[in-house]
């Protein structure tokens, strides 16, 4: 490479990686790293399992745990978020919950995309997914952790109802419309799409004028995430949903 005073460190050869990993040309960036004498670092290994995890490929995700760990480097939340992420997307549920279990017994915290990770999975991925329930008990825990649901996980919940006979639909989704309203998480157009897929668009356009949901202006106005952060002022975020469907 350049001069020794330009040689790549640990952040340049991670960045190199997040290329490399994509076209299976990892191991030779790897090769280089230990040649020059830079070890990889948790943020290396997260980048070489956000791909596994990616594709569901849970295998490859808990290599990459073992081989960091072989290599005194330890996991970290977002780590073990991953690793949970694959597990969820490969349907094998028990799995992603024991993968949280030793997040929380290593005192590492969960955040939103942990738990998120695991609402995705239950709700309809693999053998051991779509179930509503589990989904319904991982919101609530997520509270108690004090980590607060945004319209993402909301919309994962949703999602989970389709699991459940049409009649049984409409009031699920009304309980968690009802609560992010209550809790001031603005539904998004992504949120009334799936609405809209349980239940049908006359019986979710009811459903929101019930509630006040301006159901029309919603679903067709263009996503905007700065506007559906949490806001502590009543007139601002989901208190503007309250006005009637005309």
């Amino acid at each position: 490479m350049a001069r020794a005073d330009l040689a790549p460190d640990v952040v340049a050869y991670t960045s190199l990686l997040e290329a490399a990993v994509h076209r299976g040309e990892h191991e030779a960036v790897l090769g280089e790293m230990r040649a020059a004498r830079v070890s990889p670092n948790v943020v290396t290994y997260g980048v070489l399992m956000k791909t596994s995890a990616t594709s569901g490929d849970f295998r490859s995700a808990e290599a990459w745990v073992r081989r960091m760990r072989a290599e005194r480097v330890q996991p970290s939340s977002v780590t073990l978020t991953t690793l949970i992420s694959a597990y969820a997307k490969a349907g094998l549920m028990a799995k992603a919950e024991a993968c949280f279990r030793s997040m929380t017994l290593a005192a590492l915290a969960p955040d939103a995309r942990s738990y998120g990770a695991l609402l995705d999975g239950h709700g309809g991925r693999g053998a051991e997914a779509g179930d509503p329930s589990r989904c319904e008990a991982w919101l609530a825990r997520m509270r108690r952790g004090g980590v607060e649901p945004s319209e993402i996980q909301y919309n994962q919940l949703l999602r989970a109802q389709s699991a459940l006979d049409r009649p049984e639909r409409r009031p699920k989704v009304a309980a968690c419309l009802q609560d992010m309203l209550a809790r001031r998480v603005e539904p998004t157009a992504a949120t009334l799409s799936v609405a809209r897929s349980l239940l049908g668009e006359a019986e979710a356009v009811s459903l929101c004028r019930e509630l006040g949901v301006d159901y029309h202006r919603i679903a067709v106005e263009p996503y905007d995430r700065r506007r559906h952060k949490r806001t502590a002022s009543p007139s601002c975020g989901a208190w503007r949903l309250r006005r009637r469907v005309r």
